[in-house]
């Protein structure tokens, strides 16, 4: 109930006088389905276990993560039922005992392979025309990979967090902002101007009430049936297949 207040506050925030604090306007966008037809935080897991894992962890990862494996699907069924992330958390914790500059190494190579072969051409010409808006990557995708796409997009950001203990990487998420990314973004718009949003783009659902802020939201559609997801909502539909 707590979460939903404090949306419900930032929403009207986003259409009253707040607009007149200052004359910054934003683009937030999200990343995975998004910028890229990739699910980041596994592709980013995949190419360190592939770099830097051994055999053992490679195949288990293979086990974990092939898409119609028992396994991927028993997950798949569980958060269907719970309602509640559980891949994620698994999936992360490959990435235990990994040192911060091991992982930013990957994080980089990972990122030249997205921009080489997995970019959303619909989605990178839609963000042509947000030119003289501020830029502002909002992912649940893990730090170690938003931040590297914002260092070479030269912009701010707001991601996951993973936890880190003496240097190296737990397997834990520290902070998840998987439909919490208006509160992340408060410490980054100015003054907290949620109404000097401009632009939103977006493919995920849980982004729905960030979309509502934004004077002109972009839904992202990666397939033809993710329209139906979207009822109700009045917004500019960009079709990546097309």
């Amino acid at each position: 109930m707590e979460m939903v207040s404090v949306q419900c506050v930032l929403f009207l925030s986003c259409k009253s006088g707040a607009r007149m604090v200052n004359n910054k306007r934003y683009c937030v966008v999200d990343v995975c389905g998004t910028l890229f037809s990739a699910d980041t935080t596994l592709g980013l897991v995949q190419a360190h276990i592939a770099r830097a894992g051994s055999p053992f962890m490679r195949a288990l990862l293979w086990a974990f993560s092939t898409r119609y494996s028992p396994v991927y699907l028993a997950f798949l069924l569980m958060e269907r039922v719970r309602g509640r992330h559980f891949f994620k958390h698994v999936i992360i914790y490959f990435l235990r005992g990994a040192t911060k500059k091991e992982l930013e190494f990957t994080a980089e190579c990972y990122l030249d392979h997205l921009m080489t072969y997995k970019t959303q051409a619909a989605v990178w010409s839609r963000l042509r025309v947000c030119d003289g808006e501020t830029l502002v990557l909002a992912s649940a995708s893990i730090s170690p990979f938003v931040a590297a796409l914002a260092a070479r997009l030269k912009c701010q950001y707001v991601a996951s967090e993973l936890e880190c203990s003496s240097g190296k990487y737990t397997g834990r998420l520290l902070v998840d902002i998987t439909g919490e990314k208006i509160e992340r973004l408060a410490s980054i718009i100015e003054g907290g101007a949620f109404g000097n949003i401009s632009t939103v783009i977006s493919d995920n659902l849980t982004d729905k009430p960030l979309l509502c802020c934004a004077d002109k939201p972009v839904v992202v559609l990666n397939r033809s049936k993710d329209r139906m997801r979207w009822q109700g909502l009045d917004a500019e539909y960009l079709e990546t297949w097309l």
